[in-house]
């Protein structure tokens, strides 16, 4: 079995120099079956969306995974299949069709390659954790940003819309895209997200 690599990337595509001053990016990069492509927030959005709607995991027990992802350092993998049982399936047309669709309509790409494959729990944990450590680098919460309490935050909304909701994948997606600081969805509890330094 091949071995999965996943790994965080000084220069990322959205460095820049503003007002003469560089403005630094960092990016992960996926290495799965000989596939090397960038992951996003919206690959790990598209993956845990997947895992929901074709897959069978429950949304409403994963959010505990997720939260509990968020306040541990030192987060466990081993028992994650047999406490949130899935079907793996890698995302269908469907998915990445709709994906794409709704980023066309917000003049953004959607790198197809990083949902190629259905992400095991191992896969999908730690690419969170860099993701959000790529956060924390781009937008510290010691300077005011969010940091990673925004992934977390969109990882919680994206579950929520297998509940009864008017909230779309489409708003989910919205937020992920914008550069502007989300306000928080009255129905949701966010309260977890207090405890992330």
């Amino acid at each position: 079995m091949t071995k999965t690599e996943i790994s965080i990337h000084f220069v990322g595509y959205k460095s820049k120099v503003v007002d003469g001053k560089v403005v630094y990016d960092y990016r992960v990069d996926l290495n799965k079956s000989g596939l090397i492509t960038s992951l996003s927030h919206a690959n790990i959005l598209c993956d845990i969306y997947n895992k929901v709607k074709y897959g069978g995991l429950n949304n409403k027990s994963f959010q505990q995974a997720i939260i509990e992802s968020a306040k541990e350092g030192d987060f466990n993998f081993s028992d994650l299949e047999s406490t949130y049982p899935y079907e793996p399936c890698r995302p269908n047309q469907e998915v990445i069709e709709l994906f794409s669709s709704i980023h066309r309509k917000l003049k953004k790409g959607f790198n197809t390659n990083g949902n190629t494959n259905d992400l095991t729990f191992e896969e999908l944990f730690k690419s969170i954790l860099y993701i959000s450590v790529q956060e924390d680098l781009n937008y510290p919460i010691e300077s005011g940003f969010e940091g990673r309490r925004m992934c977390f935050a969109l990882y919680i909304e994206t579950l929520y819309l297998f509940e009864e909701t008017e909230r779309t994948l489409f708003d989910v997606l919205a937020r992920t895209l914008s550069h502007r600081r989300q306000s928080k969805w009255k129905e949701l509890n966010y309260s977890f997200l207090k405890k992330i330094n």
